[in-house]
């Protein structure tokens, strides 16, 4: 929950100094993380989609 908070802070208030901290901060490790699930989910996907030839993976790319 607090990370919630500090993202909807960050993203509502201007970016003063201290705002502009804290999201740095909370940015560093999921960005990084966000762009593993990513490439994860898209190696994946596109296993899966050569395994079975399924409209739905097809529908969601």
């Amino acid at each position: 929950m607090e990370w919630c908070k500090m993202q909807t802070k960050g993203l509502v208030l201007p970016l003063t100094k201290e705002t502009y901290l804290n999201l740095e901060v909370f940015l560093q490790i999921p960005i990084f993380l966000h762009i593993l699930l990513f490439v994860m989910n898209n190696t994946i996907a596109s296993t899966l989609q050569l395994r079975l030839q399924s409209p739905f993976f097809r529908f969601r790319r």
